[in-house]
């Protein structure tokens, strides 16, 4: 006997506006003819304890003919709110990746405009456990779905959405736990344990941080809220405020455990699939299977983490692009410090966030940041040489611990925003022999920049390949 939801669900997918053909493709998407029958999917939702969900967009509940007052209240309050969007199964950071260049479903507008799928998947594996991805993935390869894997939706490059897809959504997947003294599966007898934190692929990194301060250590993440600790974070690289002290994410990676694109569940450490395990550390969302957890490194707790604000507003566009062009050149500078953090551009506004583990300005706490003027001395420099050209607002505080830092300096933005993200590395030969070119690109006015800035501090990688310098 069919159950209440998959009825529901069954009902609902004849509905969702779909087109019925696509570009010619080896994977087989919804309204096409290879797309599983309703029994299929049935068979599929009792294997895997009725977790098949379907899949509407977020602004869904405000349009017609799935208006829902309440549902539609809570979507336009919850808008920009990051872990809302988080746990919502068709919600992703930017709509952008929910919409498609051509879709319609928008929050605000009159109840009665139309209201498409977009790239949001029309049916969802919400796994629960490692089996229910382990069948999802095998019984996608069986009938050849385009298959996305969603946590929580901050892949900004658009690969946990696409058009007529089938979703495994990992975010139900939690669970974190500190390891004293950990081995990585089949190591060698006299492997040295290390302490570790594993965390499952559904956990965001604002609770790893939780749990690791509890714990008195820190954890090498990303330098957000809500994004996943175990996915496209890890898989990216994993830039970090803690890069320049500990190396990037995929530096202190011991071991993953996944399900690769044949159905299988493995492990992946420096002697296990030791090639797989080279090839997860910066091989990107999901290029090499869904993965179930990440073992990380765990370290000693910093003595302390200086944080600093430093705002250039230009008076004119022009003195905008000759303090960014300064500002760029001047970064490596300002890296070799041992100073990292986050810089953002925006029409006339230059805005950079530094952080400093175990700063040694201001040892006596007395609130003396001479020293710490010292670090961005280039930036200010030519806001002081150059009067005319804008205003400058520099702040500084010292706090005791990474996550008293990251407490008070990280929140996530642009959430919530149409907004179309590129991704580059800028190499330090660059920001040094042809700033300009860079600063240039911020003439546009609906250009803007959000770069992670800051040397790293990488140990070597499995197959002798090591990132020295990641400006």
């Amino acid at each position: 006997m069919l159950s209440t939801r998959v009825l529901h669900l069954l009902q609902i997918i004849p509905f969702l506006a779909v087109p019925a053909v696509y570009a010619q493709s080896n994977h087989c998407r919804y309204g096409e003819p290879c797309w599983p029958s309703d029994s299929i999917w049935q068979q599929f939702n009792v294997s895997i304890d009725g977790q098949l969900v379907s899949v509407i967009p977020p602004a869904a509940s405000c349009h017609t003919p799935r208006y829902d007052q309440a549902t539609c209240a809570t979507a336009t309050t919850n808008w920009d709110n990051s872990f809302w969007r988080a746990d919502q199964v068709g919600a992703y950071q930017t709509p952008f990746w929910e919409r498609g260049l051509d879709g319609t479903c928008f929050i605000g507008t009159p109840m009665d405009q139309p209201c498409d799928q977009g790239r949001v998947p029309v049916l969802a594996a919400a796994a629960n456990n490692a089996d229910h991805v382990q069948k999802s993935v095998q019984f996608a390869k069986e009938h050849r779905l385009l298959v996305v894997v969603k946590n929580t939706g901050h892949d900004y490059l658009g690969r946990s959405s696409g058009t007529g897809s089938f979703m495994i959504w990992t975010h139900k997947l939690r669970g974190i736990e500190l390891i004293n003294a950990f081995v990585p599966t089949d190591a060698p007898s006299d492997y040295s344990a290390q302490p570790a934190v594993t965390v499952q692929a559904g956990v965001q990194w604002v609770d790893v941080y939780t749990a690791a301060h509890e714990k008195g250590v820190v954890v090498v993440g990303g330098g957000a809220r809500s994004v996943g600790a175990a996915g496209g974070w890890a898989l990216g690289g994993g830039h970090s405020p803690l890069g320049p002290k500990y190396g990037m994410g995929v530096d202190n990676i011991l071991q993953f455990t996944l399900i690769t694109p044949d159905g299988k569940s493995r492990v992946a450490n420096e002697y296990s699939d030791k090639e797989l395990f080279w090839g997860l550390r910066g091989g990107g969302g999901s290029a090499w299977g869904v993965i179930l957890s990440v073992t990380y490194k765990t370290h000693p707790p910093l003595k302390n983490a200086l944080g600093g604000l430093f705002i250039f507003t230009a008076t004119t566009p022009d003195d905008a692009f000759a303090f960014n062009t300064a500002a760029f050149a001047a970064l490596p500078k300002i890296a070799d410090q041992g100073v990292n953090g986050y810089l953002s551009v925006r029409g006339n506004i230059f805005g950079l966030a530094v952080f400093q583990p175990d700063s040694g300005v201001d040892p006596e706490n007395t609130g003396d940041f001479t020293l710490a003027n010292s670090t961005v001395a280039p930036l200010l420099e030519y806001a002081t040489s150059h009067p005319n050209a804008g205003t400058v607002t520099l702040l500084w505080k010292k706090h005791a611990s990474f996550f008293d830092w990251f407490n008070f300096t990280i929140s996530d933005v642009s959430i919530g925003e149409n907004t179309w993200f590129g991704s580059r590395l800028i190499s330090r030969e660059t920001l040094t022999n042809s700033p300009e070119k860079l600063a240039d690109l911020f003439r546009v006015e609906r250009f803007g920049a959000f770069i992670n800035f800051g040397e790293t501090n990488s140990h070597s990688r499995c197959g002798g390949v090591e990132l020295i310098d990641d400006l």
